[in-house]
């Protein structure tokens, strides 16, 4: 079961200063575990580029602004908000998991937004590598485990 966090924070995006900026971009740093981002209160170009990777990460709405989803899931470090996917399951968030499994190593075959044999094969490895329980259904803890993976190829 996942609960909507509620979170009253400034929508930030290219442009914005202050301390919330200060704020985001030290929610940042520490998800990565590096100082990517000087925090220094100006959302610029590399903050900008860095919020769109958390929310890839995340399997958030990727474009760079800071709303109430992106600051729930840099504060709780999940989205509470993904369904849970299993055989039969369609869409872009079917895609998006789908690529970011083959981007790290888990053949799959066609990336289609189609949860068929071969994504549900390459679920249970992944699984089994991240010592979650293996059913082939991304849920809430396979779904954060994704989200620990950087999102892109070359990585």
């Amino acid at each position: 079961m996942t609960t909507t966090v509620q979170i009253n924070k400034p929508t930030l995006q290219f442009g914005s200063q202050g301390e919330a900026v200060k704020e985001l971009q030290r929610l940042i740093n520490s998800f990565l575990n590096e100082s990517r981002l000087t925090v220094d209160g100006i959302f610029g170009s590399v903050t900008e580029v860095t919020v769109k990777e958390m929310q890839e990460r995340f399997f958030l709405v990727v474009d760079g602004i800071v709303g109430s989803k992106t600051w729930a899931a840099l504060i709780t470090r999940r989205n509470a908000e993904l369904p849970v996917l299993r055989i039969g399951s369609q869409g872009d968030l079917v895609r998006r998991a789908q690529e970011r499994l083959s981007i790290h190593g888990y053949a799959l075959g066609a990336i289609d937004g189609a949860f068929g044999p071969k994504t549900e094969a390459a679920v249970k490895r992944f699984q089994v590598d991240h010592y979650l329980r293996a059913d082939g259904v991304i849920a809430e803890q396979t779904w954060m485990e994704l989200s620990y993976l950087y999102p892109y190829v070359g990585c």
